[in-house]
């Protein structure tokens, strides 16, 4: 089960990749 390990440990850096889009659409 080493793809879910991997798919799990990804979901936090693309909640945080899309928080920090949100956070910089205001300032462009």
């Amino acid at each position: 089960m080493q793809y879910v390990d991997e798919v799990l440990s990804a979901i936090p850096k693309l909640i945080g990749v899309q928080l920090l889009l949100q956070f910089l659409k205001p300032a462009v």
